[in-house]
């Protein structure tokens, strides 16, 4: 038993457009996740969720983990140094492919990936501490072909009709004949059983335990602090720290080669779902029962309280003295200190169990307390699961811990299970009078789509006051609270405690439900109309905040709404005079705003992700793609079946991705996945404009899921590196790359696409791209002022610039490698350009960065007065048209009303006591 019992389930997110489920056990010393679905760090930041104590992460699917790098990065940050991870086979190799943007110097990071020879066999324990116990129960796909015909994604769900054909099989990559594949959870030797220093060496053609080795190598690299690698012993030596290999003389993680495949078991497509166990608690002590048992307060009363038993003495027989005897004379203080001395002494002597004595137990002197609380969290991503799940009878389950009471079954549940009669039969096999609650995230329940990033949104809606066309509510739906969403078959629902998990839904050790304090979810109380049904009202709640700060809020709202609806007017009016024809023969030339975050999420800016619509319906080009890209594209588009998410999506013509900081590319994994289930599949190919390394990385991550990069996809993903199409480097007539850049041109309109190497702290290009019909814009990527940039996008009709710190601190902008608000708006007044879109924002700038257009203009060198570029600030989901961008000055001082006024409200204190980061803090981004 525990004196830790008290603790917390946290529901960080459910089923949505834009997140996965993810569960947060909360003590006071220690946090426990289990799941890191992408956006899962965004997730913590919106709810104020402190890392630096989370030290287990509890893995189920592998392609609900792509949250880890970012987790990684969030949790080091704030201090925390320590991070065990569990997962399904393939753990190892998705952390290990993240080598390129995700290293620690300091983290000790302890991967354990569990390999099971049976979906069948009872839960198997990977975890234990004081305050948990935890089994993992995996968890195999039930198929009607080979195991080794299909990839992890064919386990996965296909987006299309029922009656839409199976997704086409896929192969593993064959191994060496010589190669035979071992469980590394069995294995026990730690020399190398390869050579790096062998020239030919190459790790991709490594298999079996020397592949596990070289992964555990890259992993070391990755992450150097030491907390976690086993000291060497004569039979069992360290492997080799820092060793340098390939013809560079590169350490493991800065390694360009590939990884090995990994290991046969990761093409099973096994899950993990967890049975947990939390802490008992003890009863009250009571010290009457105690002494009425001879035990003397001290040691003894604290060796009772931890639960350990303890030996008395029965008092010895007091003789009455008689009336002849002489009394003795009274004792000293010294005499009677030495005599009560030696009385421990004798007492300590002796040895428990001996003499005239007996034991005391600690039931015998405590309360009555609290029986062992268990949870099941049960990862199901698809119906092929669901047999697997029906072999475990519910003992097994409920068994693990026979004093413990099992209380709730969290189902994490992917597209098209909630229906399955399967899970039905599930639920029914537990019996009705056991009070399980049975507790449901799924995206298969009709109407609800809840707003997961609430700060966000709310921003995203009172800026709706000023333009909605611009500044456009993000697309969901939101169940009332007293709503009874059909959950199952009626019979099982009526004897099945059966209720829909909800996002910051919290819960006592009891898991009973609790009021979480402190939800972020707004400061005015608004009513928001559904975007998606009339009869739907998703009413965002928030924070107690003292009487002062709401009066100060509604006061700050009226002066507001007055200032949106005179400024609404002006614009009408200005709009009126200008006529319906575009100050630009470009004007319609548009841009969607996707993430205007830099290094790491915050609440109300997502990382870097831009949206170039190309005009006459020719397509979107999308420039950078950081994590949860594909959330805010479904947010901002919806699922209307003509211009909704997969319209955007099967019309993106090409990808830029200016370098390999996970924040400009993290979320290209999930937009590959996503297109590769389009059904129809997309007609035309996708190419991918990037660093070396972003081919690397997505190969190897196409040996866990499906990213549609088979050679035999209908429609196929075409890398082209970034040098390739520098300035000044032209393509023969026999390279490849030709006719894939002839192709993008021809599909469409594009006369030239030429990247610029820019000034980063890691390589980093921007791009210009130029239109056959005369319009440029021109993407700056992250740098410093640079003047190749100015050069190469001469005359451009939009540029797209970083501006990440503010005026005042250019000498910590060069050392980040960033440019300021200033620095930004010079080089679009050197490079003429005509409108200009600043982005790429810190954190320390939640809502409008402190920016001033009333610089005076910079010289270029040329006679004239140079041409003032129109300029705007990026907001998340925003959508702006060329010919838009002056009202967004004229909407500034609403802006300013709306959102000064808080700014000293912001806290960047998160609940564990850590301090939001920003990139003006962040230690390193690579």
């Amino acid at each position: 038993m525990s004196n830790n019992a008290r603790y917390l389930l946290s529901m960080l997110s459910t089923s949505s457009s834009d997140s996965r489920p993810a569960l947060l056990v909360t003590f006071e010393s220690h946090r426990y996740l289990f799941n890191t679905p992408e956006s899962i760090s965004r997730v913590c930041v919106q709810n104020r969720i402190g890392l630096k104590r989370v030290g287990h992460v509890f893995a189920g699917d592998l392609s609900e983990s792509t949250g880890l790098p970012g987790f990684i990065l969030s949790a080091v940050e704030t201090g925390n140094h320590e991070i065990q991870v569990v997962g399904p086979p393939g753990i190892d190799h998705l952390l290990a492919s993240y080598r390129f943007f995700t290293r620690r110097e300091k983290l000790s990071l302890k991967v354990s990936a569990i390999h099971a020879s049976s979906s069948t066999v009872p839960p198997l324990l990977v975890f234990k501490d004081l305050n948990m116990t935890v089994f993992a129960v995996p968890l195999t796909p039930k198929f009607t072909s080979s195991p080794s015909t299909r990839t992890l994604a064919s386990t996965k769900r296909r987006r299309s009709p029922s009656s839409s054909p199976p997704q086409r099989p896929k192969s593993p990559p064959a191994l060496a004949s010589s190669c035979t594949e071992e469980d590394p959870s069995t294995s026990t030797s730690t020399a190398l059983s390869f050579d790096p220093e062998v020239p030919s060496f190459n790790p991709a053609l490594l298999c079996g335990e020397a592949a596990s080795q070289w992964r555990t190598l890259v992993l070391n690299d990755m992450f150097r602090g030491r907390k976690f690698v086993p000291e060497a012993t004569p039979t069992q030596p360290s492997l080799p720290t820092h060793l340098k290999v390939g013809p560079y003389r590169q350490t493991p993680a800065y390694s360009t080669s590939r990884l090995p495949h990994p290991d046969e078991s990761a093409f099973s497509g096994t899950v993990l779902s967890y049975v947990a166990v939390g802490p008992g608690s003890r009863g009250r002590f009571l010290p009457e029962e105690a002494r009425k048992r001879g035990v003397p307060p001290g040691e003894a009363y604290k060796k009772l309280i931890e639960g350990q038993k303890v030996w008395v003495l029965k008092p010895q027989k007091v003789v009455a003295a008689s009336a002849d005897e002489i009394p003795r004379p009274k004792e000293t203080r010294k005499e009677r200190a030495k005599r009560t001395a030696d009385e421990r002494a004798r007492l300590a002597a002796i040895v428990d169990g001996e003499g005239n004595g007996m034991w005391v137990e600690p039931s015998d002197c405590l309360g009555p307390g609290q029986a062992p609380s268990t949870f099941l969290v049960l990862n199901i991503p698809s119906p092929n699961y669901l047999d697997a799940l029906l072999e475990h009878p519910p003992s097994h389950f409920t068994q693990v811990s026979p004093d413990s009471t099992f209380r709730t079954i969290f189902y994490f549940l992917g597209p098209n299970v909630l229906q399955d009669a399967r899970l039905d039969k599930f639920v029914s096999s537990f019996s009705t009078d056991s009070g399980i609650a049975h507790r449901i995230a799924s995206p298969d329940v009709a109407s609800n789509n809840p707003v997961t990033f609430v700060a966000s949104a709310l921003l995203s809606f009172r800026l709706s006051y000023l333009d909605k066309h611009i500044f456009r509510l993000p697309q969901y739906t939101y169940l009332p609270a007293d709503a009874s969403p059909k959950v199952l078959s009626d019979s099982t629902r009526s004897q099945s405690s059966v209720t829909l998990l909800r996002t910051n839904d919290t819960f006592s050790e009891t898991h009973e439900l609790v009021v979480a304090k402190g939800v972020p979810f707004r400061t005015f109380d608004f009513d928001i109309p559904s975007s998606a049904a009339d009869i739907e009202v998703a009413r965002l709640k928030g924070d107690e905040k003292p009487q002062n700060v709401q009066d100060a809020a509604q006061a700050a709202w009226k002066a507001y709404e007055a200032a949106a609806k005179d400024v609404r007017q002006a614009v009408e009016q200005e709009t009126a005079k200008r006529g319906s024809s575009s100050s630009d023969a470009h004007g319609d030339l548009c841009v969607t705003a996707l993430g205007t975050g830099s290094a790491i999420p915050s609440k109300y800016r997502n990382v870097s992700a831009t949206l170039l619509h190309l005009p006459g319906d020719e397509g979107y080009i999308l420039l950078d793609a950081g994590e949860g890209t594909w959330g805010q594209i479904a947010r901002c588009f919806g699922d209307d079946p003509k211009e909704g998410k997969e319209k955007v999506l099967r019309s993106i013509k090409m990808i830029f991705i200016s370098h390999l900081h996970q924040d400009h590319h993290a979320g290209l994994t999930t937009l590959l996945r996503e297109r590769a289930v389009l059904f129809p599949s997309p007609e035309q190919p996708l190419v991918i404009v990037g660093p070396p390394g972003v081919r690397v990385y997505l190969k190897e991550q196409q040996e866990l899921f499906d990213l549609g990069l088979s050679a035999s996809s209908s429609a196929p993903i075409r890398f082209i590196d970034s040098t390739a199409l520098e300035a000044g480097k032209k393509l023969n007539e026999s390279d490849t790359r030709r006719s894939v850049v002839q192709d993008l041109y021809s599909l469409t309109g594009l006369k030239s696409v030429t990247t610029v190497p820019v000034l980063h702290r890691c390589r980093c290009w921007g791009v210009v791209i130029t239109h056959t019909s005369g319009w440029r814009a021109v993407f700056s990527g992250d740098t410093m002022p640079c003047e190749a940039l100015v050069v190469a996008g001469q005359g451009a009709s939009l540029l797209i610039h970083e501006a990440t710190i503010e005026d005042g601190l250019e000498e910590l902008a060069r050392i980040k490698g960033h440019s300021t608000f200033g620095q930004a708006i010079d080089i679009a007044r050197r490079m003429k350009a005509k409108h200009l879109l600043l982005t790429h924002f810190s954190a320390r700038y939640p809502k409008l960065p402190p920016l001033s257009l009333n610089r005076p203009p910079a010289s270029d060198g040329t006679e004239g007065t140079p041409i003032e570029p129109v300029v705007a600030i990026a907001f998340d989901m925003s959508k702006m048209r060329l010919d838009d961008f002056w009202k967004f000055e004229r909407y500034r001082d609403a802006m300013d009303v709306l959102l000064g006024w808080d700014e000293a409200t912001e806290d960047d204190k998160l609940d564990d006591g850590s301090t939001v980061v920003n990139a003006a803090t962040i230690t390193d981004m690579s």
